[in-house]
């Protein structure tokens, strides 16, 4: 028999679309995620787990009292979601003890699938690689590593700017150096790769050589350059173009120079009020003009680290016994889902595919009403507003309004159709 009420995919059900059900699977039988906790209907897996954390990140929620209240207010929700009412302890106990590989691999699944998609036939293939700290300074972050700049940990990043996807990700210590972390990265053959002076390593830059890949990077003012063949130099800005070899064939302290027979390329690039760039790549074909384009693209990786920072991560998820923060209340007319809406930037900013971990949640699960079209219209998509700010606000006297960011859609709205 046919059930009289027709079933509507929630937003937050749509939003879990882009997750392959056999392949999370198989990620989470690989590190044995599941190992203890069962595979009954009353059992906290990892693919339960990993569902409450992003509707706690797409709904902007800050501890896991707020988890636990909001899916509380919409029970019959869960059914089509594959979830049950978890408790704070549940949760507390599940983020200490779930191996964190499970949601690595995930996360990198998700994002090979967005670059696939997303990336035009032909395409370069562009890598900015980079690291960036996350400072855990609170005192309930005992375990946190340090280095000599800060405790926490380090979030190491491939990033292509001309698709807009992020291909490589990495949590480490931040004893962990940014090299160390690159050396284990996968290289692709005619991919281009763009880093700063903190990644020279000839022998590294070898086996990108040997791999068929092209590398841009800094050259550092001590580098012994040998064999310099000097070309026209053309193009905006370009003050030389050079043909040479660099370094020794035998450094101090016994090391072997990989790179030392390798033909490279040396463009030199004028800088406002700041000395010159001394590139160095060994692409020999490209105009100097597009080698110095390439590493000033190097600059919106920069920008992929704030938007991370200001919009993915949470430190408010790692004790179950924090105490909770003083009501906030809202007023009718504030957008609830705001603070947690990753709308495309403005055009000086850049984020990352919508089809990755990170996806946020579209504007039009948000009120309709003109205050908060007017909130959306002068809130630049890509800053988060303080917890404080009246803009921000939202009521945890009734969780039930977090669970209509992601119930359904607004009938008036192109998602609600």
């Amino acid at each position: 028999m046919e059930s009289a009420v027709r079933f509507v995919a929630s937003v937050f059900h749509r939003l879990l679309e882009p997750l392959d059900r056999p392949e999370t699977n198989r990620i989470v039988a690989r590190h044995a995620g599941n190992r203890g906790v069962g595979s009954g209907p009353n059992a906290w897996t990892c693919q339960r787990h990993l569902k409450t954390m992003l509707f706690a990140q797409f709904a902007d929620l800050a501890s896991l009292r707020e988890i636990e209240q909001a899916l509380a207010a919409h029970p019959g929700g869960l059914y089509h979601l594959d979830l049950r009412l978890p408790q704070r302890s549940t949760l507390a106990d599940a983020q200490a003890a779930r191996p964190a590989a499970v949601f690595r691999d995930i996360c990198q699944s998700l994002m090979r699938r967005a670059s696939r998609s997303v990336r035009r036939e032909g395409c370069t293939l562009i890598q900015l690689v980079d690291a960036s700290p996350i400072p855990l300074r609170d005192l309930r972050f005992g375990w946190a590593e340090a280095d000599n700049r800060t405790r926490g940990l380090k979030l190491h990043v491939g990033y292509d700017p001309r698709a807009d996807v992020t291909d490589w990700i990495e949590v480490t210590s931040p004893k962990v150096s940014d090299l160390g972390a690159a050396r284990a990265m996968s290289i692709t053959a005619g991919a281009v790769y763009v880093f700063d002076k903190g990644y020279v390593d000839y022998n590294w830059w070898r086996r990108l050589h040997d791999a068929k890949a092209v590398f841009v990077s800094r050259l550092k003012s001590n580098s012994h350059r040998r064999e310099v063949v000097a070309r026209t130099a053309d193009g905006v800005g370009i003050l030389a173009d050079n043909d040479l070899k660099i370094g020794h064939a035998a450094p101090r302290g016994g090391a072997r120079n990989a790179l030392f027979d390798v033909p490279l390329r040396e463009v030199v690039v004028a800088r406002n009020r700041k000395p010159p760039l001394r590139l160095i790549t060994n692409d020999l074909v490209r105009p100097a003009e597009a080698i110095a384009a390439l590493y000033k693209e190097r600059w919106q990786i920069e920008l992929l680290f704030k938007w991370i920072k200001q919009n993915l991560i949470s430190a408010a998820f790692s004790d179950a016994r924090r105490t909770p923060s003083k009501s906030r209340s809202t007023s009718p007319s504030s957008p609830s889902c705001c603070s947690g809406c990753s709308a495309k930037p403005t055009h000086h900013d850049t984020v990352p595919s919508k089809s990755s971990t990170g996806s946020a949640l579209p504007c039009s699960a948000a009120s309709t009403s003109p205050t908060a079209q007017n909130h959306h219209q002068h809130t630049p998509a890509n800053c988060r507003l303080p917890r404080n700010s009246p803009s921000n606000s939202r009521s945890h006297e009734n969780p039930g309004q977090l669970w209509d960011l992601v119930r359904h859609p607004p009938r008036n709205t192109p998602s609600g159709r």
